[in-house]
């Protein structure tokens, strides 16, 4: 297992808090500009699919685990940008 450069590791853990919208708010069509709940809602919606397969997949890519990279993505659909 090769380790990632520190540059790797930092973006991983900036995109992990990005994915987590740690410092995001969010307004829902519809509702009110002053409806504290859309935030909340909208975090709970995404949460457990950024922390069962972002957050992972990102964890993987910090520590440079290969092999549970490709356990994780084994059979999945990538996408190539511009396609």
């Amino acid at each position: 297992m090769t380790k990632p450069s520190k540059a790797v590791q930092k973006a991983c853990q900036v995109l992990r808090n990005k994915v987590r919208y740690k410092k995001a708010s969010f307004r829902l069509p519809g509702t009110s500009i002053n409806d504290p709940d859309d935030t909340g809602k909208i975090r709970e919606c995404t949460r457990l699919f950024v922390e069962t397969w972002i957050v992972p997949i990102l964890d993987g890519i910090e520590s440079g685990d290969t092999k549970g990279l490709n356990l994780r993505c084994l059979c999945e659909p990538g996408d190539k940008m511009g396609d």
